[in-house]
């Protein structure tokens, strides 16, 4: 039994020391040109999944829309390589329509770094920036 405290003991300090470690992920948006409907964000970890998977994201942020600009924050995001997506949720039905049958965005979106894809949605290599202990923060343009 004591060994089993102390491996909890060491599991419970490392989790704490990670999550002290962590800081923001602010996305400061700019070129909102209408305020109907949210802000979403979606930041993945890495490429699985991105731009287009909200289930596989690292984290998830929403925003009133700003003509002046809104900012998105990702609380305690840990250090490492991330990619962010923006979409301007129009319609504020809680995801990004799509035109059919060719899949294209209908709503504004925009990825970190300026990323954009060219016959398809952007990569995460093009849209991925570093986060360190302090955060970071990272301009999105919306088109």
């Amino acid at each position: 039994m004591p060994r089993l405290s102390m491996v909890a003991w060491v599991a419970s300090a490392t989790m704490w020391c990670a999550a002290a470690h962590a800081g923001d992920v602010v996305l400061d948006v700019r070129n909102v040109t209408s305020t109907e409907g949210p802000l979403l964000g979606l930041l993945f970890a890495g490429p699985e999944g991105f731009p287009s998977q909200p289930d596989v994201a690292y984290a998830k942020a929403r925003a009133v829309a700003l003509r002046q600009g809104s900012r998105l924050v990702f609380p305690n995001v840990a250090p490492g390589t991330y990619a962010a997506i923006v979409v301007h949720d129009r319609n504020s039905n809680g995801t990004c329509d799509l035109s059919w049958p060719i899949p294209f965005p209908k709503e504004p979106f925009a990825a970190t770094r300026g990323a954009r894809g060219v016959m398809g949605p952007p990569k995460f290599a093009d849209a991925a920036f570093r986060v360190d202990a302090s955060g970071a923060v990272e301009i999105v343009t919306l088109p």
